[in-house]
């Protein structure tokens, strides 16, 4: 009897225990969840333009670092420095063996034969420049004309057109763009074709050059030209100035020391900025052996 009462009481605390345990789990593992789901439900959204998780985009490939120590940045420094000085020099002496001939013919001057073309109610100008080498050019020789003062880069006059009546649509002739303003209608309210201050400013002035007689040959049928300007393209008004050139050009282009000069400097501070970095770092070297010692 005794024995059956105790079997009796062991089972009833296991089976209490038992409750005990799975109510205490239960609850633990349910408030758990709830909370688990709260911050889930409250975390933001994933982006969906999220990387993929390799190497490559999580940026986790093998790379290497170069240190930057004196015996690498001061060399670094020199080599660069000779280099641009080496180029520099080759595009200075290029450029100062090209030959230019400049021929102003602005007319500002009372002394140019030009000066009369400055009136502007002259039209139709014709002036004559006498000039002569005093070195003989290499060949080949081109024939430029120069402007100063004027500036096509400029947004609003790159847009000063209307290209419709490029394509040659004939109803933008009767009605211009407004991007053509103030070069659109002339002052009888007759729409300007082409419009446009890029049609405007065109450069209009003719040249004409010829050698002196019994100097050279010319090919058979060939008419000689006076040596003559035909000066319409006004310049006084935005202090410009006009100009023929005669050049020859070299495997860099034109004469352009600017170029062979922007080298040298850049080199020169190279070499200059070597120097300093070797110095500091010799005393700095020397600073650190003293403290040591």
């Amino acid at each position: 009897m005794f024995i059956n009462i105790y079997i009796y009481v062991c089972v009833r605390v296991c089976v209490c225990v038992y409750i005990y345990i799975y109510i205490y789990i239960y609850t633990h593992v349910y408030n758990q969840s709830n909370r688990i789901r709260t911050m889930v439900k409250n975390e933001p959204e994933k982006s969906s333009d999220r990387p993929d998780n390799t190497a490559f985009t999580q940026q986790r490939l093998p790379a290497w670092q170069p240190i930057l120590s004196a015996g690498i940045v001061i060399p670094g420094f020199v080599l660069i420095g000779l280099a641009f000085i080496g180029v520099g020099v080759a595009l200075f002496i290029t450029s100062r063996d090209i030959q230019v001939l400049e021929l102003d013919y602005t007319g500002v001057e009372s002394s140019n034969p030009c000066s009369k073309c400055t009136d502007p109610n002259v039209r139709k100008c014709i002036c004559t420049i006498v000039f002569s080498l005093d070195t003989l050019f290499k060949g080949p020789v081109f024939m430029y004309y120069g402007l100063t003062n004027y500036f096509q880069n400029q947004r609003r006059y790159g847009v000063s057109r209307d290209d419709n009546q490029l394509y040659g649509d004939l109803d933008y002739f009767k009605s211009p763009g407004s991007d053509c303003a103030p070069f659109d209608y002339d002052s009888n309210d007759r729409p300007i074709v082409p419009c446009g201050a890029l049609a405007n400013s065109m450069f209009n002035d003719d040249h004409y050059f010829s050698l002196p007689v019994g100097q050279v040959t010319p090919p058979p049928r060939m008419v000689p030209a006076p040596p003559l300007l035909f000066v319409d393209y006004p310049v006084v008004s935005f202090n410009g100035r006009k100009k023929v050139v005669l050049s020859n050009v070299s495997w860099m282009g034109g004469k352009n020391d600017f170029l062979g000069i922007a080298y040298l400097v850049v080199g020169s501070l190279c070499i200059v900025m070597s120097i300093v970095m070797l110095i500091v770092y010799f005393e700095g070297k020397k600073n650190t052996e003293e403290d040591c010692g």
